[in-house]
């Protein structure tokens, strides 16, 4: 799919993509003898260039969804390759596409992902105006001998809303029919009714890695065992199969374990099976990739679509929507405390995200390879080997793919491998160190309402039991929880028994008491029930010492001031 077979014609007239011919023709061999593509494809500027140019601003490429230009007079414009488009929805319903250049002077009719909602379409720099594509209005030039606005229309380009997708051919027509193209996924799609389905939550974030790693790594569970191990207890990574793609597309299917009800951290769902599914596709999750740039996931309860904006060779802009079944004009189920379950596998969190930086790392350090070919999600695999590499891949500080707090390990206070990454991926945390038989014990009641408050919104309180304050916590991990859930009623997430101070710090203490409180002091916790708010990115918003309540209008303020955008699954 994404080395797009050069020796085979395909419509377009493409000049030869800027990588070596033997090279490439190694990742043409058929399925099981195929490599890696080259390694100039993932990092070279001249090939993402060549990717923009015909890729995704030669053909079909994703650029919206439906809903996000629901009534007439909607605009939009994204980017498209080299290019721009701009989305009008017209007072006919129509949905049409305009090159986002104006016809006088070049100048960008609209800023890329800006929006607008006005009939007409006026140029800013000298009010050329257009309705429906046609020139009406150009100050000066109604009485200009021989100006014809007839011939100053936009460029119109073709666009398709497909399944809530809104798709536009930046060749200007020479991609043919994505009706057709996709004519045979959307007999698999159909069932889903991903148009229908309405929005339970939706995330963006910026990859450090190139567009075709994170593709790559989508279409295979070789690492699934060693990154997702919970995940395998829901879905057995070599369980699925191809499906006969004969489009521009690719993808398979695979099984979910007898009494997992949908793909999430535990399985477990609490939410509405999509009306339009069979026993088979209530007990299997379908994995495709439209090219160039949309990941869709069908799930027995859920759709999950993602779509790759590549900004440059080594940075991707990936939005994530989520899709259930309405009721009553609202979502359908989800219940907030699975909102991490179910987006945590999808999200950049935790080793995902580490992993695809790091191969990232990989790729630009010119390792020795040696390719071999697997099966994962019923697509062709592509994975370098390297023998004897020591040790995980180092990321620079400060880059988008290192590692933050959210990725640090952990165990669950039940003993379960975790982080705080997987917790709420996409939400903000409130971690606090707790005691059993502290003066402070109390503040618990405040912590499992705040938690409660704020849920649905993007926030979850996490709790570190300790002890090394006056022996306040003396207790087992199974006395630890029953005392919480039988005292306070705890729900939020507990991890195991740590030290917060001393050359015993756990690194996620170690990583937090960097951060200052109000007064600038950093360093070591004071007491037990310091509380630290860290934002979705991984840093510390802010430090509340012991005393502060959960509750205090303080702390609801820097809660309210960095709780995600867009964030509800309730």
């Amino acid at each position: 799919m994404i080395s797009q077979d050069f020796r085979v014609g395909s419509g377009h007239d493409f000049p030869p993509v800027p990588l070596d011919r033997r090279e490439l023709e190694l990742a043409l061999r058929p399925f099981g003898e195929s490599q890696m593509l080259p390694r100039a494809a993932y990092v070279d500027p001249a090939v993402f260039a060549w990717e923009q140019r015909h890729f995704f601003g030669g053909g079909w490429m994703c650029v919206a969804r439906s809903e996000q230009l629901p009534q007439p007079g909607d605009q939009r414009a994204e980017a498209t390759g080299e290019g721009g488009v701009l989305l009008v929805r017209g007072e006919d319903g129509q949905l049409r596409a305009f090159a986002n250049s104006c016809r006088h002077r070049g100048h960008e009719l609209l800023p890329c992902g800006a929006t607008a909602q006005q009939k007409m379409i006026i140029c800013p720099y000298h009010a050329w105006t257009w309705l429906s594509g046609e020139l009406r209005a150009a100050a000066g030039f109604r009485k200009v001998s021989g100006f014809d606005f007839g011939q100053w229309g936009l460029a119109s380009l073709p666009v398709t809303e497909w399944r809530g997708l809104v798709f536009v051919d930046g060749s200007g027509g020479a991609a043919g029919s994505l009706t057709g193209a996709l004519a045979k996924l959307d007999e698999l799609v159909a069932p889903y009714e991903p148009e229908r389905l309405v929005t339970a939550g939706r995330h963006s974030y910026d990859a450090a890695a190139n567009w075709k790693t994170l593709t790559e790594n989508y279409h295979e569970c070789y690492h699934c065992p060693s990154i997702h191990p919970q995940l395998c207890r829901v879905s057995p990574p070599k369980s699925g199969e191809n499906y006969a793609a004969d489009g521009a597309w690719i993808g398979g299917w695979m099984d979910l374990r007898e009494g997992m009800d949908t793909m999430s951290l535990s399985g477990a769902s609490g939410g509405v099976p999509l009306r339009g599914l069979d026993g088979q596709g209530l007990g299997t999750v379908i994995y495709v990739n439209i090219f160039p740039n949309v990941l869709l996931s069908l799930h027995p309860d859920y759709v999950m679509t993602h779509v790759l904006m590549p900004v440059a060779v080594d940075r991707t802009r990936i939005e994530v929507h989520l899709g259930v079944r309405a009721r009553g004009g609202r979502p359908a189920g989800l219940r907030p405390g699975l909102r991490g379950g179910v987006l945590g596998h999808h999200q950049p969190a935790g080793l995902g995200r580490v992993r695809v930086g790091a191969a990232r790392a990989g790729l630009a350090a010119r390792l020795p390879r040696a390719a071999v070919a697997g099966r994962g999600r019923g697509v062709l695999l592509r994975h370098y080997y390297r023998p004897g590499l020591p040790g995980p891949i180092g990321l620079e500080p400060g880059t988008l793919g290192s590692v933050t707090v959210l990725d640090i390990p952990v165990k669950t206070l039940s003993g379960q491998d975790s982080s705080l990454g997987s917790v709420a991926p996409g939400a903000a945390l409130l971690v606090v160190n707790v005691a059993s038989k502290c003066g402070l014990t109390p503040q618990y009641a405040a912590l499992e309402k705040v938690h409660e408050q704020f849920a649905a919104r993007g926030l979850a309180v996490v709790g570190f039991p300790c002890n090394q304050f006056g022996g306040q916590e003396p207790g087992t991990a199974d006395e630890i929880a029953q005392f919480c859930s039988a005292t306070y009623g705890v729900t939020f997430p507990m991890f195991e028994k740590i030290e917060v101070n001393g050359p015993g710090r756990h690194p996620v203490y170690a990583s937090l008491t960097e951060a200052p409180d109000a007064s600038g002091e950093a360093g070591d916790v004071q007491w037990n029930f310091e509380k630290f708010l860290v934002r979705p990115d991984g840093t510390v918003a802010a430090r509340f010492r012991p005393r502060t309540t959960p509750d205090d209008p303080e702390v609801i303020a820097v809660i309210e001031e960095n709780l995600p955008a867009d964030y509800y699954l309730g």
